[in-house]
């Protein structure tokens, strides 16, 4: 994509611009493998990630290719945080889990 759609979205967030959000989740779900693989992708907040990848909309072959992503963003936000990589970023409170957490009885 040409236009960086997930610093758009970030923006957009930011000012509560629902318009603009609503037109840039409609881009990423026609474009989610090129949103996933785009540099900027790892560079969101929480916040906005758990949006873009909570959508039942994405244009995902299999939930395989969302968890990867959050795979992706959990590595990257583990080195600007200064910690050792590990998936449990995502269950940290500031951040979320995009899958409900099973309890084994």
């Amino acid at each position: 994509m040409n236009l960086d759609v997930i610093t758009l979205l970030f923006k957009a967030s930011a000012m509560e611009d629902e318009v603009i959000m609503n037109k840039c989740l409609q881009l990423i779900d026609e474009n989610t493998t090129d949103t996933f693989a785009s540099d900027s992708f790892t560079e969101l907040c929480a916040d906005v990630l758990k949006t873009v990848v909570s959508r039942d909309t994405l244009g995902v072959t299999a939930e395989t290719d969302v968890w990867e992503a959050c795979i992706k963003w959990a590595a990257a936000e583990c080195q600007r945080q200064g910690k050792e990589v590990s998936l449990f970023i995502i269950h940290e409170p500031e951040h979320f889990s995009p899958f409900p957490t099973c309890q084994v009885s």
